[in-house]
């Protein structure tokens, strides 16, 4: 694997005693086993507390659908464990087949879709619940505008200037989320392996496989990159990897 794609995207990392540490990269075979798990298991009434929406409720089958297209897209972009509770219902342009990723550290853009992300952005989108009204009848949310309104939302907060607000999902919930998935897949390696940094590490990992030059790889992540491509010409090489089964199967 090219030195700097190993150095620049955490694949190696130094210790405090000088040596160098390889951490371990899902596989491609993994990651599906992870998407699938995620798909088709039972969530329990203790699990849907801690994953699903609260004071706002959902069908079970919802939070899959949830989980599994946040859990894809945290994959396929590189996305940190605060960016999916940053994306917008705005930023996902189902006509032009775009996502806008506001990224916490690097900077913010609009990717094309993968073809395989559709159905299940289409799907979330349509299923996704409107929170007319949250938290008790003395308390009143401040719902945002619907083009400011979040694509993943969770809970609301009540220390706001502007009184109780609406959040997206939080870091510590999409962790749980991926605990509880492992737990459930019960992947051969240690546990905990499935985080958000760990998806991060993967998709840097598969692409670089997939003969993505480091500079390509850096611009899929948010990072700087002198790599400017048109979202025509990204949107083919996106659908280049998927046809050639070069990522994880989403497993719709």
């Amino acid at each position: 694997m090219h030195s700097l794609i190993r150095g620049v995207f955490g694949l190696v990392y130094e210790t405090p005693a000088g040596r160098a540490l390889q951490p371990h990269v899902l596989s491609l075979e993994e990651i599906t086993q992870l998407l699938s798990t995620i798909q088709n298991r039972t969530i329990s009434r203790r699990r849907r507390a801690r994953g699903g929406l609260k004071p706002l409720t959902m069908p079970r089958y919802h939070i899959k659908i949830r989980d599994h297209l946040m859990v894809s897209l945290i994959y396929r972009y590189g996305l940190t464990q605060d960016e999916p509770g940053r994306i917008l219902v705005s930023d996902l342009d189902l006509e032009r087949a775009t996502i806008y990723i506001r990224r916490v550290e690097g900077t913010s853009r609009t990717y094309p879709l993968f073809p395989d992300l559709i159905p299940l952005a289409v799907d979330w989108k349509h299923r996704r619940p409107l929170p007319q009204h949250c938290g008790p009848a003395k308390c009143a949310v401040l719902l945002p505008p619907p083009e400011e309104d979040h694509l993943f939302p969770h809970t609301f907060s009540l220390k706001t200037a502007d009184g109780p607000r609406l959040q997206g999902i939080t870091a510590k919930s999409i962790t749980r989320i991926l605990v509880d998935t492992e737990q459930l897949a019960q992947l051969s390696r240690p546990k905990y392996y499935a985080t958000p940094a760990a998806l991060r590490r993967a998709i840097g990992a598969h692409l670089a496989a997939a003969n993505w030059h480091p500079d390509e790889v850096a611009f899929h992540l948010g990072l700087d990159s002198p790599y400017t491509p048109t979202i025509a010409e990204y949107r083919e090489r996106l659908k280049s990897c998927v046809d050639r089964h070069l990522l994880a199967s989403l497993a719709t």
